[in-house]
């Protein structure tokens, strides 16, 4: 792994060298997360009454990544990018449309690479081809200003051609496009770079209507669409509506329409039957 961790690396820094990304970037070779190193960071920064800079943390392996609800990600050394972005936010509000923005924007990016359409399950799921390719996972630490500091981590399979796939993983980057393969690096880069683009225009003060407009354009759910959610022990059943101004899901169901803020699709279905 040591030589393969040093060309990554080497690649990595080359290549960012001239691109606008945060000001910090940080390489580990092994970490437990992105995310519990990030706030461990960040952490420090608060306990000392210090602004946290605006930080990328890219790992070669994560020994205990996580997805939604503590659920682990299989993240061995070298076959995805495993990240997380640092950055504060002036109002506690925009936090909320963070998990719409961020997956629409790594969604377009994906959409772009590859042959294949990629697509975002409600919330955040990336998937391709109806498998899933990667995820985001935002968290936020409170601070006595009441600027919180929100870490924005995310989990991309890219599974080079000529290893097995990712173990756990429902598809990986070059095992669903035919085109030139990219490196890890390349395609680590592409994340970030577009996402730090995309963060300096909309944020700290993200407007609403612009979010929503680029999420409804790479969601995979159309108005129509019967669902099935989970929303902790509950199972709500009904027929999508989109999105609303806090970017909830809505849903007609037979006792009203359901506003949900968080949850996970369990399935599509067709109530026609029912």
């Amino acid at each position: 792994m040591g030589s393969e961790y040093g060309q990554w690396r080497e690649e990595l820094l080359q290549r960012s060298a001239d691109l606008p990304l945060a000001p910090i970037l940080a390489l580990v070779r092994q970490t437990g997360s992105t995310n519990g190193i990030a706030r461990r960071i960040a952490r420090s920064y608060i306990e000392d009454y210090v602004d946290v800079p605006p930080t990328w943390l890219l790992a070669y392996e994560q020994q205990r990544g996580r997805g939604r609800g503590e659920r682990s990600w299989v993240s061995p050394p070298g076959a995805g990018v495993w990240a997380t972005r640092i950055l504060r936010a002036q109002r506690p509000q925009d936090i909320a449309l963070l998990p719409l923005l961020v997956p629409a924007v790594l969604g377009q990016t994906l959409d772009r690479l590859l042959e294949s359409s990629c697509r975002v399950k409600w919330p955040n799921d990336l998937m391709v081809s109806g498998k899933k390719l990667g995820g985001v996972l935002i968290e936020a630490l409170a601070s006595e200003d009441g600027e919180p500091t929100v870490l924005v981590g995310f989990g991309i399979n890219h599974g080079p051609r000529g290893r097995a796939p990712v173990e756990g993983a429902t598809t990986c980057l070059n095992h669903c496009s035919q085109q030139q393969e990219l490196s890890l690096a390349q395609l680590t880069l592409a994340l970030c770079s577009d996402l730090d683009a995309a963060l300096d225009h909309h944020w700290p003060h993200p407007e609403a209507e612009q979010v929503l407009d680029a999420y409804h354009r790479i969601t995979m759910h159309r108005p129509g669409d019967s669902l099935r959610c989970r929303v902790g022990n509950e199972i709500v059943i009904g027929t999508f509506e989109g999105f609303d101004e806090a970017g909830r899901l809505c849903l007609a169901t037979h006792s009203g329409q359901r506003r949900l803020a968080a949850g996970e699709i369990i399935e599509e279905i067709d109530l026609s039957s029912s």
